[in-house]
């Protein structure tokens, strides 16, 4: 389906509850596979919020990395800029929760990842993405905001909502009276309608789609 807009969500893992590690339940019972809706006549966008992260720096534009992992950025090699900017607003470099980096496109398209680790001696950051990241994008630090106020707006649209819990839990920031979602610690997946021109038969219903596991985060569709 690539001119659909396609919505995941990962099930919470049940190895304490029965052994299994995930379980879906139906006339039988299921450890994996997929199960999905199409709704063939909306052509409506996904909406993704990453609520309850602040900045720790500003927005610098990728020089040099491979893979996953930024290099350099412009003013500097990744490792040092981010232990800067934590020294800088907190006054120390060490944190209590997770870091995470927003990068930007250069058509303006961004995507939130975690930051898995990092190498002082080499200046490299590792960022959870299976992507490969490209010079010229650009980059934000972020860490988890010590407020959980967030803003809700209701609507009366029928909409599906998926999020990430976190240790406070998940709020939608969008609700109706006419939802179908859910949060789990494993994320969610969401993909963009493709253009005719981009579209390719891989064979797979995930082709160009994202998956996000940031804590607080949602994605939402409208179903008008």
């Amino acid at each position: 389906f690539p001119r659909a807009a396609k919505l995941g969500i990962v099930g919470s893992q049940t190895p304490f509850l029965n052994g299994r590690d995930y379980t879906l339940l139906g006339p039988n019972i299921h450890t994996n596979g997929v199960v999905g809706v199409a709704f063939s006549t909306h052509t409506c966008v996904p909406r993704v919020a990453h609520t309850g992260l602040e900045a720790v720096s500003n927005v610098l534009r990728i020089e040099r990395c491979k893979g996953n992992v930024v290099l350099e950025l412009e003013q500097g090699d990744a490792a040092h800029l981010l232990i800067a900017a934590l020294r800088k607003q907190r006054g120390t470099e060490r944190v209590d929760s997770r870091l995470f980096a927003r990068v930007t496109s250069a058509q303006g398209e961004s995507r939130v990842f975690q930051v898995t680790g990092g190498n002082p001696a080499k200046g490299g950051i590792a960022l959870d993405t299976l992507r490969d990241l490209s010079p010229g994008q650009n980059i934000q630090f972020m860490m988890q905001s010590a407020s959980e106020n967030r803003a809700i707006s209701t609507s009366h649209n029928p909409r599906v909502c998926f999020g990430v819990s976190s240790d406070h839990g998940f709020t939608c920031p969008e609700v109706t009276t006419q939802m179908f979602g859910g949060a789990t610690e494993g994320g969610f997946s969401y993909g963009m309608p493709q253009p005719h021109e981009t579209q390719t038969d891989c064979g797979s219903v995930f082709t160009g789609s994202t998956e996000c596991a940031v804590p607080g985060s949602s994605v939402t569709l409208d179903l008008d």
